[in-house]
């Protein structure tokens, strides 16, 4: 998951994640591993973040994220820092 956020941190850090599933007014906790990044020096009017890989997740947060993206791929998550 891309996650737009000014404050990138470097590739491998563990991150901890608070994914609110708008159209379902909830919230669901994970931990991810940052596996890439967009800087400012790349970005040429991107959106500034990092790709996070899921881990730790359970499966009911993985199909209720999952049923969700297919729902509305792009307006339906909001990531907290």
């Amino acid at each position: 998951m891309f996650v737009v956020t000014p404050e990138i941190k470097p590739i491998g850090s563990i991150v901890m994640l608070e994914i609110k599933l708008l159209d379902r007014n909830v919230s669901v906790s994970t931990q991810g591993i940052v596996r890439w990044i967009r800087d400012a020096s790349t970005s040429e009017g991107a959106p500034l973040g990092m790709g996070v890989q899921f881990f730790a997740m359970s499966d009911e947060t993985l199909r209720a994220v999952r049923d969700c993206l297919v729902d509305r791929p792009a307006s339906a998550l909001a990531v907290d820092k």
